[in-house]
């Protein structure tokens, strides 16, 4: 039995996330098989850009004319905050050692006010010379619709 899913993508700047999901739809058999087709889709993430407006004190997406959506959405807010535990380290069997890496007890999800007061504080300094703050790609995954 086929499935509907949206691709979900997550885009960040330091320690904030932002969930993103299109109104681009396809179908797949599983949630397998659904990250493999969205894996040659994820380019159309290319075609909104989100950032901190200072002068509109807002989270703005800007959408691209494409033949993919026309409507995005931010589905999640979330902050990394590294008070509620240490990084990790991650060791593989080739004897290789990364760290840091972090921890998913340091991921908080906040609603877009909590966002906002606590993306403004951390990039206050930065904020002070600049009307604008980009977030980039970090990654994608997918959502069942039904």
């Amino acid at each position: 039995m086929s499935n509907t899913y949206t691709i979900a993508f997550t885009e960040h700047v330091g320690n904030f996330d932002i969930t993103v999901e299109t109104n681009y739809n396809f179908n797949a058999d599983n949630d397998e098989n659904a990250i493999d087709i969205a894996n040659h889709l994820q380019l159309i993430s290319e075609n909104y850009e989100l950032y901190y407006d200072k002068t509109k004190d807002d989270i703005v997406m800007d959408i691209t004319e494409n033949g993919s959506f026309d409507k995005a959405s931010i589905t999640k807010y979330t902050f990394y905050d590294e008070t509620k535990g240490e990084y990790k380290k991650m060791k593989f069997e080739d004897g290789t050692t990364f760290y840091p890496v972090m921890n998913e007890e340091c991921f908080v999800e906040l609603n877009k006010l909590q966002f906002l007061n606590t993306l403004k504080e951390y990039y206050k300094e930065y904020l002070k010379n600049k009307d604008r703050l980009s977030f980039g790609s970090l990654n994608y995954g997918v959502r069942r619709i039904n």
